[in-house]
């Protein structure tokens, strides 16, 4: 939404209606400031200057400059062909201004000059009417160059003008109605008379788009807050479903840890539990390290058992009912003899049957029943 403002602080359409709902505006504006408290220039730039631009502009400007630079404050847009349009702008008038936009409900998002709107071209001066009335005229006459002036000293102003500039413009177009052209054809020298071209004024609308290159005079201490209230009514569902897609992958991976966590647990005790079998007695540090050192001082077919009890121990596992007794290791024949208590012989067939399919030799070499119990030995090698 574009907005201009009158005085005193009041804020309107851009076609002069008053706002809605007694000025309340929701949405981003763009706020039109008057020639009373901001004036436009350009300056040309080098290329090690634009990084520091907003710290030297005081100083560059300080000799043409009716106030003091530290009671203004100075915007610029982007340096286009080592150009850059700079809008200076009364620091306690725009404070004002802000106060008085919040105060009625307004969101300034940007603001800029009313001068930098007004239509130009190349050796072309710009006159528009600030009123019916035209008592005020707004004249532009360069890239971003213009000034403000009231009726009855125009003429002086463009003369001034013309002397500054040595060089008469070839078209001097005036934005108005042609009763307020017969006025400012009036005021205008002779000399100037014929150059005047009368145009119908567009809205300030159509003009906003052409003005990109001055940039907002909202910068520095005067830049808008970030809307993070509007960010997030636009964003909170996406934000929400974020929050809990990361909490429960947060859950999920905790709880497989502590799943990874328990099965080596139990992994770690039921080899501990196999080394025992095979070593019951001396100190327990690492099973693992311990079992390697042992079949290694048992010769070299020795190093077999701990691969046979790597691949026996998850299988043994499955078989709550059975219960290993004994266990006699044949380092020669790289075979493992089970002595097995079991609840009875289907138990111990089931457990065959998985231990052939773990790819194991299974040979069942004797068995004996009392009715509730068996005992069983079997015989396990590698293939």
């Amino acid at each position: 939404m574009l907005l201009r403002l009158v005085e005193p602080l009041q804020f309107v359409l851009a076609d002069g209606r008053p706002l809605a709902g007694g000025g309340a505006a929701s949405a981003p504006c763009t706020l039109l400031l008057p020639a009373s408290i901001s004036s436009i220039t350009e300056l040309t730039v080098g290329a090690g200057e634009t990084a520091l631009l907003r710290k030297t502009l005081p100083w560059r400007l300080e000799e043409n400059l009716i106030l003091a630079p530290e009671t203004l404050h100075f915007s610029h847009g982007a340096v286009v062909d080592g150009r850059v349009a700079v809008t200076v702008t009364d620091q306690s008038a725009l404070a004002q201004i802000q106060a008085a936009a919040a105060a009625a409900g307004i969101t300034l998002q940007s603001a800029c000059a009313e001068l930098s709107l007004v239509p130009w071209q190349p050796q072309q001066w710009s006159l528009w009417a600030q009123d019916q009335s035209v008592q005020q005229v707004l004249v532009r006459h360069g890239w971003h160059q213009g000034f403000a002036c009231e009726i009855s000293n125009l003429a002086a102003a463009l003369n001034l003008l013309q002397n500054e500039q040595q060089l008469w413009p070839k078209q001097i177009v005036f934005f108005g109605s042609h009763e307020q052209a017969a006025l400012i054809q009036q005021t205008l020298p002779a000399s100037l008379r014929p150059l005047l071209v009368v145009r119908r004024a567009p809205a300030w609308e159509e003009l906003l788009a052409g003005a990109q290159h001055c940039g907002s005079v909202l910068q520095g201490s005067f830049a808008p807050p970030l809307p993070w209230q509007r960010w997030w009514q636009s964003w909170r569902i996406a934000a929400c479903l974020l929050v809990a897609l990361l909490v429960s992958d947060a859950a999920i991976t905790s709880a497989s840890t502590w799943h990874l966590r328990t099965e080596r647990a139990a992994l770690q005790q039921q080899l501990e539990q196999q080394f025992r079998q095979v070593q019951p007695q001396g100190a327990l540090v690492d099973a693992v390290a311990q079992l390697r050192q042992l079949l290694a001082a048992n010769g070299g077919n020795g190093q077999q058992l701990l691969p046979l009890l790597t691949r026996m121990a998850p299988v043994l596992s499955t078989e709550p009912g059975s219960v290993v007794q004994a266990l006699d290791f044949d380092a020669l024949s790289g075979s493992l003899q089970l002595e097995l208590h079991s609840a009875g012989l289907g138990s111990v067939e089931s457990l065959r049957s998985k231990l052939q399919k773990a790819g194991l030799t299974v040979e069942l070499v004797g068995s004996s029943s009392d009715g509730n119990s068996s005992q069983a030995r079997l015989r396990v090698g590698a293939l």
